[in-house]
């Protein structure tokens, strides 16, 4: 219906002798008789879906690569509301050419990439169809646009979605598929991979440089991983591929055809994978970064190369007017590149944008105005949410995809400055081909540095990256603040949520370290300004819980477990059940164990002493994945309690339950029509119909205390290296006891509960007894 209704808009779309106002009476014949009983009897209950929110495509694993277009696409929605009406003219336009083409042509394997990107389009939270397809067109035209679609060349930020799309228009619509010899591989924009229940989140970025790839003193070339597959598919929830991590990494580098005899040609396998796993620490210094006096150095030959550009070409002859503007956008390049982290593509795409509209490309500068500063605003990265469990507004947090932080170094005059010299139409600012701004940025670090090889595009543009982690040791903030790939931030970026405030803050403080730095070689003093705040929202994952929305919870399940139960066995089973659900959420929440199997464990698993242990939850059957866990007093009691309830309930209803014995890490317990009961395991879909069973509680994924806890704790200032190993989330070099490593078990604890257990008191969390067994013990 909804792509009907939008190909009814003129001009209007037509599939071909069909009557489309036939179809749409059809379709609202079938709402009509959703509730029908004869209908459902006949058909199945599945036959109408259309009044729920789906957390997962029926068509999925019942042969949706045979029938992705456009059956399967159909039951997608777009999140963006402000967009829905662009994305139906999208499929009513791809519906139109289908139908042209649809007996004659199978095209199997470009109807399913075509899915695949439609589906992670209508998960974006802003979705955005670039103009060059002119959808709003006719098919005439949109196929026109489909021919002429250059993903490199537009402007539009999701531009890299479309290939498969319009690859597939253009077949549709009468061009031949290439064909294929022999064998090879293919590069996408971040492969993705399922995880969680009807999740699929990406990997990012699968390339990383490799030291400098410019330098030509460094070693050359960009290194991707080979991922290791699960080991067994015993579980409810899939993991994302960074969660699971081999013994030993396999790792291949691309020199982009550069052959340069060089060390890299001298080390061994083994050599190359222990520099790879050193360079994972991040140290402040190293022959790969630019050192202050470079960095101070070029900062001030940029400044004073453009002012001496703008000099000259207010004298200069028209003809010369084209190579001083190739010289200042390249140097407003080289600026954007450093303070902001931003690729030579991004630069190019920067555009000027009004303050409260919604952002459109890649990088934007928002101009000073008496609401406040200037700002530069940029997307941050986001897992690939293609199919997620939708949860209410009120109980996550406000999600937004860009973040915007304040111009503390002038950028926005340079780009004005460019933009007053030399007006040009519309609101671009890098008006040169990208290849000539490329060649120019190089020859003016060559220039700059004078003729020192160290001086490189990469240097600059990873310069922020590194200095955030300098400065917060987080890699996942630095990631979403400069935008710079990093294997290290993949899994984390996943499980990460953070307040767009608390990353201005992290932005501006280190930028302030740099500049007061670079002033301090001059013997000046850096000029600072106040950071002002903006309206809370977060960027990165989505669907962290509130806090309030915890706490709302776990009152719940009290006003459940402060009663007792006196109304028969109906009672006491759900009283039961929810005492397990509060015993399991609490140890999710003390030790960030991941739900995959059978997540609960006993107290007396654990060392007794010191309550710790070794908890391996990510499916690593040879313990490499483990990692050091220590349960605090509040938990190690509650867990002590509910298995002296187990043995309790277990007695009293005896005569009701089978003659098998309970599981051994406690139990829920499922009351048929018939009275009988049976043993439930504790597991991820278990306990997440235990959170549907109790009222005023919000059920959320059940590994949402992962999330909740990584991006709270961050927040509150919780040490990145002892979040990382509270989490789980590392990678060879990273680890936190290993030869690289200067962990202490004792400091960890300490560290970690300075910031855990506090958090764990506000939500309200308490050691919950049962009162079978204080009728026992009486």
């Amino acid at each position: 219906m909804n792509a009907l209704d939008a190909m009814d808009v003129p001009p209007e779309l037509s599939l071909g002798a069909c009557d489309l106002r036939a179809w749409r009476d059809e379709c609202r014949w079938i709402i009509s008789i959703r509730n029908n009983p004869d209908f459902i009897a006949a058909l199945g209950p599945m036959f109408y879906q259309g009044d729920e929110r789906r957390a997962r495509n029926p068509v999925i694993g019942k042969g949706v690569q045979e029938h992705a277009f456009p059956y399967a696409t159909l039951w997608h929605e777009p999140a963006d509301s402000e967009s829905k009406q662009d994305y139906y003219r999208l499929i009513g336009q791809l519906l139109v050419v289908y139908q042209q083409r649809a007996d004659g042509l199978g095209l199997r394997g470009q109807r399913y990439s075509a899915y695949l990107e439609l589906r992670a389009l209508c998960a974006l939270q802003i979705l955005s169809i670039p103009d060059d397809l002119n959808i709003w067109s006719s098919s005439a035209v949109f196929a026109q646009g489909c021919r002429q679609f250059d993903a490199g060349r537009s402007i539009d930020y999701l531009a890299e979605y479309y290939p498969p799309i319009v690859r597939l228009a253009r077949y549709l619509g009468g061009e031949e598929p290439p064909e294929r010899h022999g064998g090879g591989g293919h590069r996408q924009h971040g492969g993705s991979n399922s995880a969680g229940l009807g999740v699929l989140i990406s990997r990012g970025a699968t390339e990383f440089p490799l030291e400098d790839p410019d330098d030509p003193d460094l070693l050359p070339g960009y290194i991707s991983f080979v991922a290791p597959q699960p080991l067994d598919d015993d579980l409810d929830e899939a993991l994302p591929l960074g969660e699971i991590t081999t013994a030993r990494e396999i790792c291949l580098i691309d020199t982009r055809g550069d052959v340069r005899p060089y060390v890299a040609e001298l080390l061994s396998h083994e050599g190359m994978l222990a520099h790879i796993s050193r360079s994972r620490q991040f140290l402040p210094f190293g022959y790969n970064l630019l050192t202050q006096y470079e960095l101070a150095n070029l900062l001030f030959g940029v400044t004073d190369e453009f002012m001496l550009c703008r000099e000259r070409i207010r004298t200069a002859p028209a003809l010369a007017h084209i190579q001083i503007r190739r010289r200042l956008e390249a140097l407003l390049v080289l600026h954007l590149m450093l303070w902001f982290g931003r690729s030579l593509e991004d630069c190019k795409k920067l555009r000027i944008a009004e303050r409260n509209t919604r952002p459109s490309t890649v990088l934007e500068l928002v101009l000073a105005d008496e609401a406040g500063p200037a700002e530069f605003r940029f997307f941050a990265p986001t897992p690939d949410y293609a199919a997620e469990e939708h949860l209410p507004r009120e109980s996550v947090r406000e999600s937004q995809p860009a973040i915007a932080v304040p111009d503390m170094v002038g950028a926005a005059a340079l780009v004005m400055a460019i933009r007053d010299l030399s007006p040009v139409n519309g609101s671009a600012v890098i008006t040169c081909k990208i290849k000539d701004v490329e060649r120019e940025v190089r020859t003016l670090l060559s220039e700059l540095g004078g003729e020192d090889p160290r001086y490189t595009m990469h240097k600059v543009r990873s310069y922020l990256h590194r200095q955030i982690i300098a400065d917060t040791h987080d890699v996942v903030a630095a990631t979403m603040l400069s935008g710079m790939p990093c294997l290290s931030a993949n899994t984390p970026l996943y499980y990460s949520q953070y307040s767009i405030n608390y990353l201005r803050r992290l932005y501006c403080q280190s930028v302030q370290r740099v500049l007061a730095a670079v002033y301090a070689t001059v013997g000046l003093e850096a000029p600072s300004a106040p950071i002002p705040a903006v309206p809370e929202a977060a960027v990165g994952a989505r669907n962290c819980l509130r806090l309030d929305t915890v706490k709302a919870n776990l009152e719940a399940l009290l006003v459940v477990l402060r009663k007792r139960p006196r109304k028969g066995l109906q009672q006491l089973v759900h009283w039961h059940n929810c005492l397990s659900l509060w015993t399991v959420q609490m140890l999710f929440m003390a030790t960030g164990c991941r739900a995959i199997r059978n997540p609960l464990r006993q107290a007396d698993v654990f060392e007794s002493r010191g309550a710790c242990g070794a908890l391996g939850d990510k499916g690593a059957d040879d313990g490499h994945m483990s990692r050091l866990v220590v349960l605090p007093d509040q938990l190690k009691r509650q867990l002590q309690a509910y298995k002296a309830h187990c043995s309790a309930i277990t007695a009293q209803l005896e005569p009701h339950l089978p003659q098998l014995p309970a599981p051994t890490n406690g139990f829920f317990l499922r009351l048929a029509d018939g009275g009988c009961l049976s043993y439930e395991e504790i597991r991820p879909l278990h306990i997440k119909a235990a959170m549907c069973q109790i009222e005023g509680f919000t059920p959320h994924p059940v590994n949402g205390f992962r999330k909740l806890l990584r991006t709270e704790l961050a927040e509150r200032g919780c040490p990145p290296e002892t979040l990382s190993a509270f989490m789980g989330h590392w990678l060879s070099g990273e680890e936190p006891q290993d030869a690289f490593s200067s962990f202490c078990p004792r400091t960890y604890v300490q560290d970690l509960h300075a910031y855990l257990l506090p958090l764990m008191r506000e939500l309200g969390w308490m050691v919950r007894n049962s009162h079978l067994v204080m009728e026992v013990d009486a």
